[in-house]
């Protein structure tokens, strides 16, 4: 009787399995498709540092750019203005020799 039960649980279990294959089979697609992910893991791994590494050079460049502003403009603020002249004499002949 408990033959008969197992034998049927087996049979079950067999019929079960049938789409899938040898179990070695499944193990070596599991092998393949763990190599692809590997793969593209390492690949997008390669893509994130080189995304990282553009960036921080990037950021490093803005840094420089607006440190060099900086000093410019701190620069500016040194140089002596220049002041227009005292009188500007704009009643000069020179209307004169305007034509209409």
């Amino acid at each position: 009787m408990i033959w008969s039960r197992i034998s049927k649980r087996c049979k079950k279990t067999t019929v079960r399995l049938e789409g899938i294959g040898l179990s070695s089979q499944a193990e070596a697609f599991d092998g393949v498709q763990i190599a692809a992910m590997s793969t593209q893991i390492a690949q997008l791994t390669s893509a994130l540092a080189e995304s990282k590494r553009r960036r921080e050079a990037e950021q490093r460049s803005m840094s420089e750019t607006v440190q060099q502003i900086t000093e410019q403009v701190m620069n500016l603020d040194r140089r002596p203005t220049t002041s227009p002249p005292d009188h500007t004499d704009y009643d000069s002949d020179d209307e004169d020799d305007l034509i209409m």
